[in-house]
């Protein structure tokens, strides 16, 4: 944030430079050189006015500057400390012209110089302020603030390589400058040589162990690492010297989040927010966490406050909006979409979020639009959801390029695989079967009779259940099934790998995919020898590490296998499994209950209301149209699903009322 940066400068100036002022080679004395008779009350004048500066006494250091200045125009020093005074002020472009004006009388002067680059840093003119700082050292080579100050404006350049090379020179010079060193390893920290900027701090912390912010940046880095442990550590130690530290709760709560630590991460969201009630990011975090734990309602309220006090940040309302689908309130989460690409129209994944949350209220205004955009962010290698692209194009090859983009940015293969190639001995082939599904619920109704009609004789069947603890018939009946049901919901995905790792499983199988509640971090640990994708999410992963993919040949056509990161193995008949022994216990109840006309064809499609598009609708329309008393007999997913799709119907010319919708029922009902 501008604002934000503007005191940060404001403190660089004056912290790194105040102490220079009066010198021109280095950190030495401040006051001006004694003289006598009448030079000697001005200089005395000119000392007052320098400690009035450095006290903070702006306005009567101001004016003892201007009463030297009206004795005496070309006072260089005058000149210079009055252009300090006036960016403490604010007031930039007055602070510029002075300290110009000191250099035209005093063009040597290296502290002005670096005053000067310190202003434009403040302007933002982050290239004229680094040609200043490099006049200040070309005149004064051991000015550590300029080396410093130079450093820092590389560093707003996104320079960082450089950024360090003046770092080191400063440290040279001052090798025990403990803000220096903390700057070095933050750039280390940009560039990624994390075991550098750890190996700095843990320098830093030899000198001083309290080190609160050495501390707290160490953490940063161990969390970048994921070694998520490792930085609640370096957290604790920080707040056991500063225990109200708002921002260290804060990037606490999320690292326990990453260990799946919820409750004491929640606790840690709670006293930063107490600390600091208006910290947005706390709020916000505050909100991701209670949406992980299925607490929609006060996840909604917390991100309606960190948007509250700052409503223009792309990640919150992104946040936000992804909850607000989950919560089926899909017109609202469009509109925050909507709100989040006018803020930032590259947003990582925010159009085909978009575009999902209107095709969830069949709201097609932008359709074409949004679908042309969006399948062009494929092609170009962009991160786009590939469920998203699952309903939008028929193209493999875009298949394949989003799903190998999101894995590769999302959920990499670890670069230590869990398993490395050795060879189980097992009475029986260990399964294990990981989802979010054990409990009443579509996948559930499909799978539960394998599960129980698994040869026990030959095969030792584990769950893995990191969905909702849901306590139905269902799921009790799925625990009956399974030799072994771990709930691990509240685990780390490292350690869950950890786990299949340790228990030998021969296969692991994984029936999310990238759909809803899914955990493909597991999978990227490598931690089984056979990993299989099957079911829910019939498209490719696109990742190396999913080594086969069951389907049949009307989901995975002959031909189509180059489409796929996996092996795929096509069951004979349909790779969907299904439960023989339903039982329908309901009567049928009649057209009239489902306010079906008494006579007429019905066209019917219980899909969800998502996967119409407007082509589809529109060989529908023309097939109402064509055959008179037909109507179309759609699941009702929303109420704002429904309205637009009547209109859609009006505005081809067929009646709203030849539209019929279906409210959702239980299986017993629906089959009926």
């Amino acid at each position: 944030m501008p604002g934000q940066r503007l005191r940060m400068f404001i403190k660089s100036c004056y912290e790194h430079v105040l102490g220079n002022f009066g010198s021109r080679t280095g950190p030495q004395s401040a006051q001006p050189v004694a003289a006598s008779g009448a030079a000697e009350a001005g200089q005395d004048e000119l000392s007052r006015a320098f400690t009035c500066l450095q006290q903070g006494r702006l306005d009567d250091a101001a004016s003892m500057y201007r009463t030297i200045l009206q004795r005496q125009p070309d006072h260089a020093e005058a000149l210079h400390f009055f252009g300090v005074l006036q960016a403490q002020r604010q007031n930039l472009a007055e602070a510029a012209e002075l300290i110009d004006q000191a250099l035209v009388l005093d063009p040597d002067n290296a502290t002005a110089h670096s005053n000067r680059g310190n202003v434009f840093r403040m302007l933002m003119r982050n290239e004229d302020a680094l040609a200043s700082y490099e006049r200040a050292l070309a005149l004064d080579p051991e000015n550590v603030e300029a080396r410093i100050n130079r450093g820092d404006v590389l560093v707003d350049l996104g320079r960082h390589e450089v950024a360090l090379d003046s770092y080191d020179s400063a440290l040279a010079i001052r090798p025990d400058h403990r803000e220096v060193q903390i700057k070095r390893c933050r750039a280390l920290t940009a560039l990624r040589r994390f075991a550098e900027a750890l190996a700095g701090y843990d320098r830093a912390l030899e000198i001083n162990s309290a080190d609160v912010e050495a501390l707290f940046n160490r953490g940063m880095v161990q969390a970048a690492l994921k070694r998520h442990a490792d930085a609640v550590a370096s957290y604790d130690r920080a707040l056991a010297i500063k225990p109200d530290a708002a921002k260290i709760l804060n990037d606490r709560g999320v690292a326990l989040g990453h260990l799946r630590l919820r409750a004491e991460a929640l606790a840690s969201f709670d006293r930063a927010v107490a600390c600091n009630p208006g910290f947005a990011e706390a709020h916000n975090n505050r909100g991701a966490l209670l949406a992980d734990m299925g607490r929609h309602d006060e996840a909604l309220a917390s991100y309606d406050r960190a948007l509250a006090i700052r409503p223009d940040v792309p990640g919150f309302l992104n946040n936000r909006a992804g909850l607000l689908r989950v919560m089926g309130l899909h017109e609202r989460a469009a509109q925050d979409y909507s709100r989040l690409l006018e803020l930032d129209p590259e947003f990582d994944q925010a159009l085909g979020h978009k575009l999902h949350a209107n095709l969830q209220i069949c709201s097609w205004k932008h359709y074409s639009a949004d679908r042309q955009r969006l399948l062009e962010e494929v092609r170009a290698g962009k991160n786009v959801l590939p469920f998203t692209v699952l309903v939008l194009s028929d193209s493999g090859a875009e298949q394949l390029q989003a799903a190998r983009t999101y894995m590769s940015q999302k959920y990499a293969m670890a670069a230590q695989p869990l398993w490395t190639g050795q060879r189980y001995r097992h009475d029986r082939i260990r399964v294990a079967y990981l989802s979010a599904d054990f409990y009443w619920h579509a996948t559930a109704h499909l799978m539960v009779e394998l599960f129980e009609r698994h040869d026990k004789q030959r095969f030792e069947v584990s769950a893995w259940s990191f969905g909702p603890e849901v306590r139905d018939g269902m799921r009790e009946r799925l625990e009956k099934s399974f030799e072994q049901f771990n709930d691990v919901r509240g685990i780390s995905d490292n350690d869950v790998a950890a786990m299949l790792r340790a228990q030998e499983i021969d296969i692991a199988v994984d029936l999310k995919g990238y759909s809803k509640g899914c955990r493909p971090a597991i999978f990227a640990q490598r931690a089984v020898p056979v990993q299989v994708n099957y079911l829910v999410y019939p498209g490719t992963m696109g990742a190396d590490y999913m080594d086969y993919i069951i389907g049949d040949r009307e989901v995975i056509p002959e031909g189509d296998d180059v489409f796929y990161a996996e092996k795929v193995v096509r069951l004979p008949d349909s790779y969907q499994v299904n439960s023989a022994r339903r039982v329908n216990t309901a009567k049928n109840p009649g057209r009239a209950a489902a306010k079906l006309p008494e006579s007429g064809f019905v066209f019917c499609c219980f899909n969800n209301n998502y996967k119409i598009t407007p082509d589809i609708f529109d060989v529908w329309m023309r097939l109402l149209d064509r055959i008179d008393g037909s109507v179309l007999w759609l699941l009702e997913g929303n109420a704002a699903a429904s309205r637009n799709l009547r209109l859609e119907a009006e505005a081809r010319g067929v009646r709203a009322e030849r539209l019929v919708f279906a409210p959702r029922m239980p299986p017993s009902d629906h089959l009926a």
